[in-house]
């Protein structure tokens, strides 16, 4: 049914063989056979590249609080005290850090600033919120964070002003906008609503 006429290794676990067979049955089996090996192949290469990918994210789960507080560092010492607009001081960041990192780039620099600022705003964030938590002021929370109280209100999330009873814009009817009162203008009376 079957003549093996060539075997040859071409490399390490890879073999070619040349069959001949007389029976007409045996195509449909032997393209199958090459369809299953194809198959086996794709599925093995995609196992290795999950089992790399979870290799590489575990990787870098363990080795994130370096990076964030090496990112933390570089803002703090070189960025923010380097003169000039954002993109001079990037630039010279860049070269700062070719000392350290040799194919350091453009980019690079600014991935790592930008995400230095991100990691920076998340903190500020979180701290502001546990602190809204303890029930400290606005003011308390800017002195903590060394940010501004209007920082620390926007970072804490919603505050008094989601209230009941306090009007939002969707509470004000179409048309009707709440006027402004000032001092001045109820110790008048009607004498200055004519002029």
């Amino acid at each position: 049914m079957f003549q093996v006429e060539h075997f040859e290794r071409i490399s390490q676990g890879n073999y070619r063989v040349v069959l001949t067979t007389d029976d007409p049955g045996a195509l449909p089996m032997l393209r199958f056979l090459r369809g299953v090996a194809a198959f086996t192949e794709t599925l093995h290469r995609r196992i290795d590249h999950e089992r790399r990918i979870l290799r590489l994210t575990d990787r870098a789960r363990e080795q994130e609080p370096q990076a964030r507080a090496e990112r933390a560092r570089i803002l703090a010492l070189y960025y923010r005290e380097l003169p000039g607009r954002r993109g001079e001081r990037l630039k010279a960041l860049r070269r700062v850090l070719r000392d350290q990192y040799p194919r350091c780039g453009y980019d690079d620099v600014r991935v790592i600033v930008s995400l230095a600022v991100a990691d920076e705003r998340a903190f500020r964030r979180s701290r502001s919120r546990e602190l809204a938590g303890e029930g400290l002021s606005c003011r308390e929370i800017g002195r903590q964070l060394a940010i501004s109280p209007a920082q620390a209100s926007r970072l804490s999330g919603p505050r008094s002003g989601d209230a009941r009873g306090c009007p939002t814009i969707d509470d004000l009817p179409c048309g009707s906008y709440p006027k402004a009162d000032f001092p001045g203008a109820r110790q008048a009376g009607p004498a200055a609503a004519v002029g």
